[in-house]
């Protein structure tokens, strides 16, 4: 199967913020994401969709070897993005043959149990869902799950114009 995702994530400065002499900030053991930013890259076929987190367990991510329960069947993938087209004002799920979920992988230098805060970009191929998503113009709906099966918040990104790609 073509992978229609390809992720490359970044985990920018702020990841393991306050990890000096200032005091911790705590947050729920729920993930929680903010939708920052949608923008195309170098080329025609690619876009970033970057988010912001925080995680008061520290347990975002899975190693390549997390492929046995609980991570198969749904729990497979962490990283889930629902497309919608726009209709006569409303905003109806796209169903395509093969999702367009991914993995986030286990996150480095960060002790379970520790809160956490950052943003991940994740490297979404626009091409691919050209050519299965009939729209011009889509949003997304995304969340992501923990280690512990925690979901997150569902975001939804702003109205994308999938023919400036």
């Amino acid at each position: 199967m073509k992978k229609l995702l390809t992720y490359g994530f970044a985990l920018l400065s702020g990841i393991l913020l306050f990890t000096s002499c200032t005091e911790k900030e705590e947050y729920p053991i729920e993930p929680k994401i903010e939708f920052e930013n949608f923008k195309k890259i170098n080329n025609d076929s690619t876009g970033i969709i970057t988010l912001s987190f925080t995680d008061g367990d520290g347990d975002i991510g899975l190693s390549d070897s997390d492929t046995t329960d609980p991570y198969t069947g749904d729990y497979f993938y962490n990283f889930f993005l629902y497309v919608f087209e726009k209709n006569n004002g409303q905003y109806d799920s796209v169903e395509t043959d093969i999702p367009f979920h991914g993995r986030i992988p286990k996150l480095k230098g960060v002790q379970e149990g520790e809160s956490i805060k950052g943003e991940i970009d994740i490297e979404v191929d626009i091409y691919s869902m050209d050519v299965f998503i009939p729209a011009d113009s889509v949003v997304f709906d995304i969340f992501i799950v923990d280690r512990a099966l925690h979901h997150s918040n569902t975001v939804r990104s702003p109205l994308i114009i999938l023919d400036s790609f």
